[in-house]
């Protein structure tokens, strides 16, 4: 392999890493913001109930 060619493929190895992480990111979220609104959820209704 060219040395350009080993490169190039390490950058791409790189952006498929980066955009895998992040990806992985942006799928927890909503499971994070799930928990939240069922606490606040809970909170509303503790409230509400005093």
């Amino acid at each position: 392999m060219v040395s350009s060619e080993a490169d190039t493929v390490d950058g791409l190895r790189t952006t498929v890493d980066f955009y895998a992480d992040k990806a992985a990111r942006l799928r927890q979220q909503p499971v994070g913001l799930d928990q939240e609104l069922a606490e606040l959820d809970a909170e509303l209704v503790s409230a509400c109930q005093s």
